[in-house]
């Protein structure tokens, strides 16, 4: 079965991934392909249920919002964008490509993390996974 393990972040024991995210390829028309981000930085969030990407990221990409949305935290609610992207998620030899998927503006972003792999994107690609917390690792099997 395709899988990849990672390394536990030091300090969060959080995995991060690098994703590709694209401009959705539905959403644009001619030869020329808008912008593809090959390694944002996204932390797997089982406590996340939307894959959210940081303002800036969608900017870079010019993603078009689709309106807003609630967005929970653990202390409070706010509104945030909502946007169509391609995801590219690199598992071994087999990297699982998402087309057209809705994710969410991630309200804060720092330097090492520009986005969150939630559980919709978990669940789509049927995913098992392991956090070894002696060996500090994260194994994503699908």
């Amino acid at each position: 079965m395709p899988h990849i393990t990672l390394p536990l972040e030091a300090g969060t024991l959080a995995p991060v991934f690098d994703v590709t995210v694209g401009y959705p390829e539905g959403f644009y028309s001619g030869d020329t392909r808008p912008a593809v981000l090959n390694s944002v930085h996204m932390i797997v969030d089982t406590g996340a249920s939307n894959t959210c990407v940081s303002k800036e990221i969608a900017a870079q990409l010019r993603l078009i919002p689709i309106g807003k949305v609630p967005f929970e935290s653990a202390t409070h609610t706010i509104e945030v964008e909502r946007y169509f992207a391609d995801l590219c998620i690199p598992i071994g030899d087999h990297p699982i490509h998402i087309r057209d998927h809705i994710v969410l503006q991630l309200p804060a972003a720092n330097n090492k993390v520009n986005g969150l792999l939630g559980l919709d994107v978990l669940k789509k690609i049927r995913a098992k996974f392991l956090i070894d917390l002696k060996n500090e690792t994260f194994t994503l099997e699908t």
